[in-house]
């Protein structure tokens, strides 16, 4: 389910940090807002966000910035976020000599 409301809220705020208007700190929070969405590609792009907390817009990376900019694609759009679980996991138990 795609939340439209949300989605342009995180999007301003995404802006505005860009533009120097919001600090890092105010995304501390936001992951446990956009959790309590339905919407998976609020909660994708809330663990993405390479912002740190010390840093502002003028840090970023050429690569965080356009990175940056696809996550906001992804929100402007109607696009949607699956998730694949994979259990493939190696597990090696030592043993006592």
């Amino acid at each position: 389910m795609i939340d439209r409301e949300k989605r342009n809220q995180l999007a301003s705020l995404i802006r505005q940090y860009l533009n120097g208007q919001a600090e890092s700190a105010d995304f501390e929070e936001l992951p446990f807002e956009y959790y309590k969405s339905d919407d998976p590609a609020l909660i994708f792009v809330a663990d993405e966000l390479p912002i740190q907390p010390e840093n502002d817009a003028n840090a970023l990376t050429k690569q965080e910035w356009d990175y940056i900019q696809r996550l906001l694609l992804l929100l402007e759009s109607n696009s949607t976020v699956s998730y694949q679980y994979s259990s493939d996991r190696s597990w090696t138990q030592p043993a006592a000599a």
